[in-house]
């Protein structure tokens, strides 16, 4: 349970119900924020890891989810797989994004449309915001 008080007055609070009132927000706790800076990415997953694009149904693409946080409006956003020379393999998304999860997938091709190499990837997000800029990177093995 939860109350909400001006802690100036003194007043007496005022009762919270707890619920999931908006579907956008990751959690039923009850939280008040209103710092806009700070993390602007989390829970990044790279699931399965690792995954095998050999067409029998079975892990035959990673899924790559993210949440994007403390946006109040669509900021620039891109999701990038890089092999371990750095070179980029694949852009997943380039666009604009807000607050909420999400969730991508990719089938082990390259830009070209060619099949990747076994190895090692890194997957990169990217989100720009009026208050500065954040990138987290994941990893992934792709085997056949």
């Amino acid at each position: 349970s939860a109350s909400v008080v001006d802690s100036e007055t003194g007043e007496v609070g005022q009762e919270v119900t707890p619920g999931d009132a908006v579907t956008s927000l990751l959690s039923d706790d009850i939280v008040v924020d209103t710092d806009l800076e700070g993390r602007l990415l989390d829970k990044v997953s790279v699931e399965p890891n690792p995954f095998t694009p050999n067409g029998d149904r079975i892990n035959d693409q990673v899924h790559i989810s993210y949440a994007l946080l403390r946006l109040t409006k669509a900021m620039p956003l891109t999701v990038q797989i890089f092999d371990l020379n750095g070179r980029k393999v694949r852009d997943l998304i380039s666009s604009s994004g807000t607050g909420m999860l999400y969730q991508l997938t990719w089938d082990g091709l390259e830009d070209s449309g060619q099949r990747a190499d076994p190895g090692l990837y890194i997957v990169r997000i990217a989100v720009e915001s009026d208050s500065g800029s954040e990138e987290k990177l994941g990893y992934v093995a792709l085997v056949y």
